[in-house]
């Protein structure tokens, strides 16, 4: 059991170095989508749509930078039973540790 925890070590250093801005970016596109979404509701107009994202990129780049922040270091942490998996790497499914 305690040759795992320097493998440990190594995958939540190297995750949350790699996995940080992969989390980063997918948390700011998605971000992104949701703002804009938001502020244009359900209206398929294009003209709207442009206008909501000229308040919806800069807001998404801000709130999805600080969830892929914290995104990408959780899951380093948390995923860290599983090492160097792509949980780790913040190439699955995000999990949400800002409860």
């Amino acid at each position: 059991m305690v040759v795992g925890y320097p493998l440990r070590a190594a995958s939540i250093a190297t995750t949350t170095v790699l996995g940080t801005p992969i989390a980063l970016f997918r948390s700011m596109k998605h971000d992104t989508c949701e703002m804009t979404k938001a502020m244009a509701g359900d209206d398929q107009n294009a003209v709207l749509i442009g206008f909501s994202a000229l308040a919806g990129v800069p807001l998404g780049m801000v709130t999805g930078t600080y969830k892929g922040l914290t995104r990408g270091v959780g899951n380093a942490i948390v995923h860290s039973d599983k090492p160097f998996s792509k949980d780790q790497f913040s190439l699955e499914e995000l999990g949400d540790y800002l409860k």
